[in-house]
């Protein structure tokens, strides 16, 4: 994540259900999604992205 603008720029997924978070994740970089707004985003169980709720929370805390 970039600290200054507290926006993702970029992840790395090694996981066999990539393609259940990639479009979730390429969209947030192309479109500058603040980390903040991203950890709020709501992730219905069970799908596998709701992993992204966590990581995004821990995110936010440590960018702007």
């Amino acid at each position: 994540a970039d600290r200054e603008r507290g926006v993702l720029v970029g992840a790395t997924l090694v996981t066999p259900r990539a393609g259940e978070i990639l479009g979730e994740l390429v969209v947030a970089v192309k479109v500058g999604t603040p980390v903040r707004t991203l950890a709020d985003v709501v992730h219905p169980y069970p799908a596998f992205n709701r992993i992204l709720g966590a990581a995004f929370g821990q995110l936010a805390s440590k960018v702007a």
